[in-house]
């Protein structure tokens, strides 16, 4: 029987979490429209309302989270086994070092144990499920430090890792490849595993260093900021230049969500969000998109959902706000339970053979504690992908083969007490 496009957009609402080719979404839209209005379904306002609730590209929007209990600009964001976590920032009092952890399955913060250097505008990134915080300034100025300090969620614990680096404030920091990368006035490579820092090729143009936001999206590095976004490749240690930014702005922040990289905030106080497709180079401006306009915040994805976290919405270190914003589909599923998967399954790595990154997919049909690992022929663990908590679904993660050279690898899931491991091949 042949499916009518109205219940071909009801099943992508409920796989409205899944990323379609822009192409394939105009199609869906313009097929659906047609039958919709030729249908007599009444007027024009009536068949566009319909497609708003049916297809999860245009049922998107803002709304508010619970406030975080310490107001805070320019913090150091990041997320570990589906909790967010804000660290330090600045408040008009000085810097912090407090920090806190957001449960989304139950709307709640709470306290844990404080950074040991108070300091804002640091990044952060994770590898192997612990969060290093980088860089920022001790003082409400705009002198930086040369500092990396390591949390551990699992042990609620900090250490000193690294009193190297760049000293630099509002640099962005994301995590590739069991590597941090940190983007100052250059982009800098930091190992964690032998404390070593490594310097990168020239970047293209320096407006990317401007207060900027970056991502990472297919292995690669998405750096923005002014009205530049630059695109660094680890593997080949290669830079592109993008389409330039609609929005002249520094002082923002960047996540991919959905297959696309969003662009929040700026000074002064901006509300705009700009969208960036890879797949086409194109920008998308949305002018007062954001609900609270603001400069140095942070974002976060944690369980496809994209967090708006703190920042100041006038001067340097004032009118410093509490507010979380998040963005998401807005679509239900009546039956949750229909989508999830029956069987424990690891699935074979794509691309294999591969060189640098490739993606690793498993699907629980239940609730477990995980640990995903990376080991050699003899054995000996070389990355942790993936370790503590996770929900029943499915899962992906990439993984970056950068410093391993070409041989056969494995890779070990265990979820409770049901185990497997595959084989994977680097190709360089």
């Amino acid at each position: 029987m042949r499916t009518s496009p109205f219940r071909h957009l009801v099943e992508q609402r409920r796989r409205c979490h899944s990323v379609q080719a822009p192409g394939d979404v105009f199609t869906a839209r313009r097929v659906t429209f047609r039958w919709l209005h030729g249908k007599g379904l009444g007027s024009l306002a009536v068949a566009v309302a319909l497609m708003a609730y049916l297809d999860p590209c245009l049922a998107q929007s803002w709304s508010s989270a619970t406030a975080m209990p310490t107001a805070r600009t320019g913090p150091a964001v990041c997320s570990v086994d589906g909790f967010l976590y804000a660290i330090g920032g600045g408040a008009s009092s000085g810097t912090l070092q407090t920090v806190e952890q957001y449960d989304p399955s139950t709307g709640t913060w709470s306290a844990k144990s404080d950074m040991p250097t108070a300091r804002w505008a640091a990044g952060c990134g994770v590898v192997d499920g612990k969060i290093y915080v980088v860089g920022g300034s001790r003082t409400a100025s705009t002198s930086g430090v040369s500092l990396v300090e390591m949390y551990d969620p699992a042990t609620d614990s900090w250490s000193h890792v690294s009193s190297g680096g760049p000293a630099h404030i509002g640099q962005a920091v994301v995590a590739v490849g069991g590597r941090i990368y940190v983007a100052s006035n250059v982009l800098s490579e930091y190992d964690p595993m032998t404390d070593t820092w490594s310097a990168t090729s020239a970047a293209p143009d320096g407006n990317c260093f401007n207060f900027p936001g970056a991502a990472v999206m297919d292995g690669k590095i998405y750096l923005a900021g002014s009205d530049q976004i630059c695109i660094y490749d680890p593997g080949s240690d290669s830079w592109t230049l993008g389409a330039a930014i609609p929005s002249n702005k520094s002082a923002v922040s960047m996540s991919e969500f959905q297959g696309k990289l969003y662009l929040i905030g700026g000074m002064s106080a901006s509300s705009a969000v700009q969208v960036y497709d890879p797949a086409t180079d194109t920008w998308e401006l949305k002018l007062g998109e954001l609900p609270t306009s603001r400069a140095f915040v942070a974002s976060e994805i944690v369980g496809g959902t994209l967090y708006a976290v703190g920042g100041q919405r006038n001067a340097f270190l004032s009118s410093v706000s509490a507010v979380v914003e998040v963005f998401s589909s807005g679509a239900t599923d009546t039956d949750p339970s229909a989508d999830l998967p029956a069987a424990f399954v690891l699935l074979q790595n794509y691309p294999n053979p591969f060189n640098p990154s490739t993606a690793i997919s498993f699907t629980l049909p239940q609730s477990a504690d995980v640990t995903l690992k990376v080991v050699d022929v003899l054995g000996r663990q070389l990355r942790v992908l993936a370790l503590g908590f996770k929900e029943p679904g499915n899962h992906d993660v990439m993984f970056d083969a950068i410093g391993l050279p070409s041989g056969t690898y494995f890779y070990q899931l265990q979820a409770g007490p049901v185990s497997e491991t595959r084989q994977m091949v680097v190709l360089k």
